[in-house]
């Protein structure tokens, strides 16, 4: 007798698992739409923020950078005052065009190494040279007295949002007496 009563029971005991299910849950049409939704929404502000945040940093390199320029222009304004050659010190601040643009020898000439780096990069610049003053910053009409003049350079760059943006940076210039 083959698959007398021991069979029988075990195919019994098989009976009362649980088999596994053949069909397994999945997303409802709604779940879906949902989904699809939150993600229409959250998709465009997370890349507007990101494009913003990427714009705000691409301004603040370059307000570093034109700080870097003007401490530059000024610093060779600086020199140029402090200097001994022909054609430098105080007395050349006089002019101002004949100092900023004399050829070769002028202001722009000079500095070009320095500054073509940033005009390449849509940097411009420019230098305003203030007449004689005090050291109250107002003229006295006194000689001895109006040793000093007010520099600014202003350098303006393009907006990663558009437009430009300007920044100025002033320092008093005056020769050192002995």
């Amino acid at each position: 007798m083959t698959g007398g009563p021991s069979c029988d029971r075990h195919r019994r005991a098989g009976r009362g698992r649980s088999r596994p299910s053949l069909f397994r849950r999945a997303f409802t049409l709604i779940e879906t739409v949902l989904v699809i939704t939150v993600i229409a929404i959250a998709v465009p502000l997370a890349t507007r923020t990101m494009s913003d945040a990427s714009a705000d940093r691409a301004d603040s390199v370059n307000a570093l950078r034109a700080g870097t320029l003007a401490e530059a222009l000024l610093e060779a304004v600086i020199a140029d005052v402090q200097s001994d050659s022909p054609g430098l010190g105080m007395a050349a601040l006089a002019d101002a065009s004949a100092y900023l643009d004399s050829p070769s020898t002028g202001f722009r000439d000079r500095v070009d190494a320095t500054a073509s780096y940033y005009t390449g990069l849509g940097f411009g610049y420019s230098l305003d040279i203030g007449p004689l003053v005090a050291s109250s910053g107002e003229a006295s009409g006194d000689e001895a007295l109006d040793r000093f003049r007010l520099v600014t350079a202003r350098i303006t760059w393009p907006s990663a949002r558009g437009g430009d943006l300007e920044l100025s940076v002033a320092t008093y210039v005056g020769e050192v007496t002995p």
